[in-house]
């Protein structure tokens, strides 16, 4: 069984894979190249390549926001359970930076963030066991009508009615 959900669907794999160093990048054919060797990566001939970008906890989201092209795909690769900032920074890569790529969870999720993620602008999710990725199309639904505004629903409750 799969660990990726994309679409509120379980897929063995969309192609995208982590590499580690420009050379599995070169090699691959669409990598998830970590934040830290983007700009190595386009200086060394991957310019043309098509590649997504891998987000670490360690990593700057103002050079992520340098970094932007016309990546397909950004990885927020969750170090910490305790660390929110990724929810921050995809909301606001879909609401300032009109940023329309996927946005993949991965790491150290737990499946019950999965509605309040997507409604971050999350949109596929990389599970660390194929249990947890069983559980979340049904979890994802559970929060159907919110309140608040969010990446997917810009207009509040009160103003939908």
């Amino acid at each position: 069984m799969p660990k990726l959900v994309k679409n509120n669907q379980a897929v063995e794999s969309d192609g995208w894979i982590e590499v580690d160093s420009l050379e599995a990048a070169s090699a691959a054919l669409q990598p998830l190249i970590p934040l830290s060797l983007v700009t190595e990566a386009r200086n060394n001939g991957l310019a043309d390549k098509q590649y997504g970008i891998l987000f670490s906890d360690q990593d700057s989201f103002e050079v992520l926001l340098e970094s932007l092209s016309e990546q397909p795909v950004i990885v927020f690769k969750f170090g910490k359970f305790a660390d929110g900032r990724f929810f921050t920074f995809a909301r606001e890569l879909r609401e300032q930076h009109a940023y329309s790529g996927d946005i993949r969870a991965a790491g150290d999720f737990m499946p019950d963030q999965v509605a309040f993620l997507s409604r971050c602008g999350f949109t596929s999710f990389d599970c660390r066991n194929e249990a947890e990725a069983a559980l979340i199309p049904g979890i994802k639904g559970i929060v159907s009508n919110a309140y608040q505004a969010d990446a997917q629903q810009p207009e509040p409750l009160f103003r939908r009615k």
